[in-house]
């Protein structure tokens, strides 16, 4: 019987057995993690279970399917951050080219203009605090703004209840409340 197997597998007409392998679109599992999809997300799109394409990407790149996933979502922060940035300074109006770089003209022989993104002060403000160290300043002044921070804390609570109590006692602050 070993026999038999053995002249089988070298037979260069039989079939192979099992399913055929499945197909992978390569180009869209990358894009999806460019934006950062899950496992699972990735495989849901390409109709197949993660252990299915965990397995084709060892077949096809010697690696894990979780390599493959952390070195193009590295290209989709790149391009993430190229965006953040073009969104801080601005993008100037362009002309509209094709394929061949003449400029598109509309109907009435104008050339056709992209429009251009103004600059924008929050990204400006975000992306100082994430690489330029700046923080928003909140200060506390007291009364006729006095520095607060200055008086000993209980010193301004004193204060407050003094006032508090000449309040009270003077009947204000005393009435029930209107619903």
């Amino acid at each position: 019987m070993v026999q038999k197997a053995n002249k089988k597998t070298s037979d260069k007409t039989a079939k192979k057995v099992g399913r055929p392998r499945i197909n992978i679109d390569w180009e869209m599992a990358k894009r999806l993690c460019e934006i950062h999809c899950t496992q699972e997300e990735i495989a849901s799109v390409l109709r197949v279970s993660v252990d299915t394409l965990d397995r084709a990407a060892i077949r096809k790149f010697n690696h894990s399917l979780s390599e493959f996933m952390q070195k193009n979502s590295e290209i989709g922060k790149a391009s993430l951050r190229r965006m953040q940035w073009e969104a801080c300074m601005g993008v100037a109006p362009q002309l509209a080219k094709d394929k061949n770089g003449n400029v598109i003209l509309d109907r009435k022989g104008k050339p056709t203009v992209i429009p251009g993104i103004p600059p924008s002060p929050t990204m400006q403000i975000w992306l100082g605090k994430q690489y330029l160290g700046q923080v928003d300043k909140h200060e506390i002044t007291g009364k006729n703004g006095q520095e607060l921070m200055n008086q000993p804390i209980i010193q301004v609570i004193s204060v407050s209840a003094q006032q508090a109590t000449q309040r009270i006692t003077a009947g204000e602050g005393t009435e029930p409340c209107a619903d």
